[in-house]
């Protein structure tokens, strides 16, 4: 009886009088485990990529409609055109020539007219632009309605000077008053000298 490590012929091999059957692969519990487990996961990765792509999808969506422009419309405004306004004054009527004034004497009292010919009240001043030695001026303004009076040297905030200017008053916008003035001859006035007086007038805007 040949051992169990013989080598078989040639005829037994192609007979297959050795050929040890193949055993039946068995499923057990652990197997059936590890074929569920390999299921679970590609079925997971299979559902992990259409949750994906169905988010992506998702935000897709949303965010395309934020990419429609407000509807909006301009409008022009006229604002029109504004023009400043002015402010003017103007003197009518010229003082005379005084002659032969003796030192302490007054000349007699000459009436103007001063009208606002502007669009703002100004508050009006004078003052002289040099003093003239020996004379004084006298300057004040009035309504229409008032007399001058026939002497203007009794009130010394009327007397023109060139150290400050001498306030008048304010006149109205389109208002016509009358300014009076008086010349004086000072006891230093110089026998036969000649002077003349060039008073300067300012209007400023009355607040």
């Amino acid at each position: 009886m040949p051992g169990r490590h013989a080598r078989p012929s040639r005829a037994q091999a192609r007979a297959g009088a050795f050929a040890t059957p193949r055993q039946a692969r068995t499923t057990g519990p652990r197997q059936r485990h590890r074929t569920r487990r390999r299921a679970t996961i590609v079925a997971f990765n299979l559902l992990g990529a259409s949750a994906a792509v169905l988010a992506a999808s998702m935000i897709s969506v949303v965010g395309s409609s934020g990419t429609f422009a407000l509807w909006s419309g301009t409008a022009d405004l006229d604002g029109g055109s504004v023009t400043s306004g002015t402010a003017g004054l103007e003197i009518t009527g010229a003082p005379g020539t005084t002659t032969n004034l003796l030192p302490g004497e007054i000349a007699p009292v000459q009436e103007l007219s001063i009208a606002n010919t502007g669009d703002v009240a100004l508050q009006v001043s004078g003052l002289l632009p040099a003093d003239a030695t020996g004379y004084s001026i006298y300057v004040m303004m009035t309504t229409t309605a008032t007399s001058c009076g026939n002497d203007l040297t009794g009130v010394a905030a009327l007397r023109f000077s060139a150290a400050a200017p001498v306030s008048l008053g304010t006149i109205a916008a389109g208002q016509t008053m009358k300014l009076c003035t008086q010349i004086k001859a000072e006891s230093t006035a110089a026998p036969a000298g000649t002077v003349t007086f060039q008073p300067v007038l300012t209007g400023v805007q009355a607040s």
